[in-house]
């Protein structure tokens, strides 16, 4: 890793210092005067310090996506008004990396050879500028090769993966300005070859339709999705003696949970495409930001709406946050309330938006003004750092390992007083609840600190007074399989091309995610690694859960078949991303019906 590391930074050394160099080599008299030490010293510090500032802002950012950052943390930070409240949070709660950041300026000053006068060479003979010509081309043809990194092609963000044993260490072989470059004008698909990838004008998998026990019930349907609710975090889910979601794990006793539901991406902005879309996180940038934000989904809120339901989303964050606003209106919700159609701006938690407990009271009395059947969402966000929660919880929740486990505590706290109001009206006994989360949150244990167990978190399927939509699940499930899933319990037919598969048929049972240009692919028994040319991870993770034995070499026709059906999963992908086909077309069937933004 300290070998594939120096090859990374020397790679970015030499790519931002190529004018740095060029200076020093350019033909003439200028450079060795004051005034061009002066100006290269202004440059190297100024290039430096970016470099630095990047690296930083990793050493905590990290934390929370569990890869280096590219060039989209800035198209996110820059997404509704979210930047004028993010950039005095975190220079209030991390001043001590302008510390190190300032510190570290002062050691390459001191260290920066100090302004003299060179001795400037005369040339005597011909031969003398020749030498001196060859020499700055020789040097400069070496700098370029340097800032490729490989010899005959680039070096790739990929290519990490040959100094790790493991995927989830690919990271630390990286630096965060590598990350950055690499994706700059980069292709937001996958960019890989298919011969077969326009042969895609048929689903995967079959239309769902086959659950017809609640069709004529036409229930209502609300979608939780839980801000950083990882499975580490539930007592229930973990195994742990301690947990952090009481109530939730009470309420999976009452409904039908699955263990081994896994989350589609790594951040918050990736969850709605996925929830809502069935649109997994398999690009360098999320989906919301990209070129194919305006796609024709087929998503649940505009299905739904053709069938008579009135569709409403929730966020207790300032409207225009993550650009989850525009992006709900476009896939069919008909309403968007946010901070801005929030009553009591006193709950304003003084950084992302309204307090968990508040909203979700807001948000259970606002369902009950809705016209049924009514199919809404809301997303929670007091569990996103800087862990606020009111002041009059500050003793009420416990303390954990790490600060986000209190509010956390309280989230759960916020989610039982919502059933608690919610039971109070008519339209509850006749509601499907489906609960998970956006992404995975920081992990406190060693158990789920790899790249099967960042993924892991809650799935459940709750409706008041049906004991049959009651048990634990075991198989392999994820965000994706939710839009199908919903359809096939409300016994709806409709002909679209879903990426995941219901939970409540005989479809594939599997998981697929993507990060540090890895892909992931999980079945029953396996997982496999894909780097986008060859597998490089083979794990049987029901024998193996800390991912520590490696058999994509003991078993290369297990991993072929694996790799095989992971690559069909991103073709597919990419065809219906790149072609806008989500429905199947036939002589009745439209995307009129649906009414998109087309302005998005």
């Amino acid at each position: 890793m300290l070998i594939g590391g120096t090859h990374y930074d020397f790679t970015v050394i030499m790519k931002v210092h190529i004018l740095f160099i060029f200076i020093h080599l350019f033909p003439g008299r200028f450079k060795f005067s004051i005034t061009a030490e002066r100006f290269s010293l202004a440059l190297f510090l100024l290039v430096n310090g970016v470099l630095i500032v990047l690296n930083l802002i990793d050493t905590e950012y990290f934390d929370f996506t569990h890869k280096r950052s590219t060039i989209d943390l800035f198209s996110l930070a820059m997404v509704g008004n979210d930047i004028k409240h993010l950039i005095p949070m975190f220079l209030g709660d991390y001043w001590y990396l302008g510390c190190v950041w300032l510190g570290l300026m002062l050691i390459i000053t001191a260290l920066y050879p100090s302004e003299k006068r060179i001795f400037v060479p005369v040339f005597t003979h011909k031969n003398d500028r020749v030498f001196d010509s060859l020499l700055t081309v020789t040097i400069l043809l070496l700098v370029f090769a340097g800032a490729r990194g490989k010899i005959g092609e680039k070096l790739k963000v990929q290519d990490a993966v040959q100094y790790v044993s493991k995927v989830e260490n690919i990271p630390a072989v990286l630096n965060t300005p590598f990350s950055m470059m690499e994706s700059i004008n980069k292709q937001a698909l996958p960019q890989i070859e298919y011969d077969k990838l326009l042969a895609f004008n048929e689903p995967h998998s079959t239309p769902y339709h086959s659950n017809q026990l609640y069709r004529q019930s036409m229930k209502n349907v609300v979608v939780i999705i839980l801000e950083s609710f990882s499975a580490e975090y539930s007592k229930y889910l973990s195994g742990f003696k301690k947990g952090y979601t009481p109530f939730l794990d009470s309420l999976m006793q009452e409904g039908l949970h699955f263990t081994n539901a896994f989350a589609n991406g790594k951040k918050s902005i990736e969850a709605v495409p996925s929830v809502f879309c069935g649109v997994p996180a398999l690009m360098t940038n999320p989906v919301i930001t990209s070129d194919y934000a305006g796609n024709h989904f087929a998503s649940l809120p505009g299905i739904l709406r053709k069938f008579g339901y009135t569709t409403a989303f929730y966020h207790g964050a300032a409207n225009g946050s993550m650009g989850f606003e525009n992006f709900c209106l476009h896939i069919g919700f008909d309403k968007y309330k946010g901070m801005n159609e929030y009553p009591d701006k006193s709950d304003f938690d003084g950084h992302w938006g309204i307090s968990d407990e508040p909203f979700l009271q807001f948000f259970a009395r606002d369902l009950d003004t809705l016209q049924q059947p009514f199919m809404s969402g809301v997303f929670t966000l007091s569990s996103h750092h800087p862990y606020k929660i009111p002041e009059k919880y500050i003793d009420t929740f416990p303390e954990g390992p790490i600060p986000m486990l209190r509010t956390i505590a309280y989230a759960d706290y916020a989610l039982r007083r919502f059933f608690q109001k919610a039971q109070k009206y008519d339209w509850y006994d006749n509601t499907l609840f489906v609960i998970t989360a956006d992404h995975t949150g920081k992990p406190y244990t060693e158990a789920f600190s790899n790249s099967l167990q960042n993924y892991r978190v809650p799935l459940l399927f709750y409706t008041p007074g049906i004991t049959n939509l009651k048990g634990c699940d075991n198989r392999i499930t994820q965000q994706i399989d939710i839009l199908p899933s919903v359809l096939d319990f409300l016994g709806i037919e409709e002909r679209l091309y879903p990426l995941g598969n219901s939970v409540f048929g005989g479809g594939e049972s599997f998981a697929i995610n993507y990060l540090n240009g890895i892909y992931q692919f999980v079945n029953k028994e396996y997982i496999i690694q894909y780097d986008g040319e060859k597998p490089v991870g083979l794990y049987n993770w029901t024998g193996d859960n800390s991912l520590n034995n490696n058999l994509v070499g003991d078993l290369p026709e297990k991993a072929g078949l694996l790799t095989d059906n992971t690559v069909h999963h991103i073709a597919d992908y990419i065809y219906r991303m790149s072609a806008d086909d989500w429905f199947i077309k036939t002589d009745n069937t439209s995307t009129e019906f649906y009414t998109f933004n087309e302005n998005y």
